[in-house]
């Protein structure tokens, strides 16, 4: 069994510049971590993150088909469900 981070590692980082100040990965392994502790969107999991502002900026730019294939083969079982809308 592949770990979050590793098979986050496949997704794409669409930001640029400055916009990369934070770890792609470190940012997307709290929509996971989020989802197990019962975020059921983007939205709950921005709540549950510390920098709101660089989670909502980040899942704008992130391509929903990458992210929704993820999420389908790859994520928690709970995060199935969860969405970029």
């Amino acid at each position: 069994m592949r770990s979050i981070r590793s098979s986050l590692a496949d997704l794409p980082d669409p930001r640029n510049g400055n916009a990369r100040r934070h770890n792609l990965l470190e940012v997307l392994t709290i929509a996971p971590t989020a989802s197990i502790r019962g975020a059921e969107s983007c939205v709950d999991c921005a709540s549950f993150a510390r920098d709101r502002d660089t989670f909502s900026r980040l899942f704008r730019l992130l391509d929903p088909w990458a992210w929704g294939a993820w999420t389908r083969t790859k994520g928690p079982k709970k995060m199935r469900k969860l969405t970029v809308r």
